[in-house]
């Protein structure tokens, strides 16, 4: 099998490269773990949101002033002035789904589920999927192993066995029958 070269899409790398696996998506080990690290900051984020991650951070920032307030106490310090609430600038902004970009927008009224910061980004990861979804057997039909063939295909509820196995075989079949 050919491998064709492809596009890192870890957005800054964004380099050319001969992928090992065809399901490949990030040219070297460190664009893989820089996808990670985005990955579990996206989770982060996400589940701050949450009632049961406000919750949580609530109880880690009461626990944090009661050890602050102890050990002022021991010292003798005064509080410091600027304690307090900060203000939440990008409450409402929501990141970018494309691996790598940690741009931060705000939804428009016209497509409050707009997932991209930009064009490029929707592109990039709109093209991975494609190529991922031409490279994924069939939905709908399985394949088992028979004597008389190698490759044979089962059909699910919604197709009918002539269709599986033209598309086992390579052909097309005019109607779905």
């Amino acid at each position: 099998m050919q491998r064709h070269p492809r596009i890192c899409l870890l957005k800054g790398c964004e380099k050319w490269f001969c992928p090992f696996r065809h399901s490949a998506r990030y040219c070297s080990q460190a664009c893989r773990d820089a996808a990670r690290r985005w990955s579990r900051w996206r989770a982060a984020r996400r589940y701050r949101t949450s009632v049961s991650g406000r919750g949580c951070r609530r109880e880690q920032a009461r626990r944090y002033r009661e050890r602050l307030r102890l050990r002022r106490e021991n010292v003798g310090e005064e509080p410091a002035a600027c304690e307090g609430h900060q203000e939440v600038v990008d409450a409402e902004k929501i990141p970018c789904s494309r691996p790598g970009c940690y741009e931060l927008f705000l939804p428009e009224q016209r497509s409050p589920l707009k997932r991209f910061c930009s064009c490029l980004c929707r592109e990039a990861l709109r093209y991975v999927r494609q190529r991922e979804a031409r490279l994924r057997p069939p939905r709908n039909c399985t394949s088992i192993q028979t004597a008389e063939s190698s490759f044979t295909v089962r059909p699910t509820r919604r197709l009918s066995v002539e269709y599986c196995l033209a598309t086992a075989q390579g052909n097309r079949l005019s109607s779905r029958g």
